[in-house]
């Protein structure tokens, strides 16, 4: 299937019926406009999206292969179930205030990529979180409330949407991005308003002027960096091969932190700060031009 055009099911004359999108097909190539009002459903080997997949209501996007997106997939609830999820220079958005659990083999986060929630700019209101001037509150297990939206019947600006319709609230329960193999995802975003918590299961970057910014981040197998990179935790959980956080800005808003590095743990010209306790357990530290600020007590060990 190949749509360069506009899909749009909008139940505005009877308000009874559901506007929903489905679409199964070994592959999906969209360079338009897939808009619902209600839940929308794509299911394929691959997905190549350049331009706006959209729903005021659930997506739920499931691909045997990759899904590539290099466009704009919005929705107030994500379900997605995917082998390999590439974004390059796209946006992945969860419009809702419910939480989103975000898991992966490997993920990679770089070029100035935001994952999680995305940082508040001055100027802006309400509390942490991503989408707008009011981005809600929510959290990983109760769900959350959504704005519903009237879904646009053409794509602007390489496919954002245009004038957005706010109806009553619905509530949705947490999000989720299942990804079987590795999460890339490099000058674009992944981002919710709620609690986002991110499992890595055997490794995690986060590079190159990137930023992350999670209620939870899981690491128990392979290789943490936040070289170069900009991460805000309220939990690290981190059972590594190699801890790097070279020229990186690494928070943790814990009560205690235990960060473990089978082999190397660098923090060289970096700042490492946690609001609770620290251990570090490493086969080497190195924090050569480093900072490590903790408000009570650290232990570094090290062979």
């Amino acid at each position: 299937l190949s749509n360069s055009g506009s899909v749009v099911a909008d139940n505005k004359d009877d308000k009874t019926q559901a506007a929903q999108i489905s679409i199964k097909s070994q592959t999906v190539n969209n360079s338009g406009t897939l808009s619902a009002n209600d839940t929308q459903t794509i299911k394929s080997a691959s997905l190549n999206n350049s331009g706006l997949i959209h729903t005021a209501d659930e997506l739920v996007l499931q691909q045997q292969g990759l899904l590539l997106n290099s466009g704009n997939i919005k929705a107030a609830r994500l379900d997605l179930t995917v082998n390999q999820l590439h974004n390059e220079q796209g946006h992945i958005t969860q419009t809702g205030s419910q939480g989103l659990n975000v898991q992966a083999k490997h993920i990679s986060n770089s070029d100035g990529s935001v994952l999680g929630n995305r940082p508040q700019e001055s100027g802006s209101t309400g509390g942490t979180g991503s989408g707008g001037q009011n981005p809600g509150t929510g959290t990983g297990s109760t769900g959350g409330t959504g704005t519903i939206t009237t879904p646009p019947s053409t794509s602007t600006g390489g496919g954002d949407v245009a004038v957005d319709t706010v109806t009553p609230s619905k509530t949705f329960a947490t999000g989720s991005i299942k990804v079987a193999e590795d999460l890339l995802s490099s000058g674009g975003s992944v981002t919710a308003n709620g609690d986002v918590n991110i499992v890595a299961e055997q490794g995690f970057s986060n590079t190159n002027k990137a930023n992350v910014q999670a209620k939870s981040l899981t690491v128990n197998k392979g290789d943490f960096s936040n070289a170069s990179g900009k991460a805000i935790l309220e939990n690290l959980n981190a059972k590594v091969s190699n801890f790097d956080n070279s020229r990186g800005e690494l928070t943790v808003l814990s009560t205690a932190t235990h960060i473990q590095a089978a082999q190397d743990f660098s923090n060289q010209a970096g700042k490492l700060s946690t609001t609770g306790t620290l251990k570090v357990t490493a086969g080497s530290i190195n924090n050569q031009a480093g900072s490590i600020e903790v408000a009570n007590a650290v232990s570094l060990s090290s062979q």
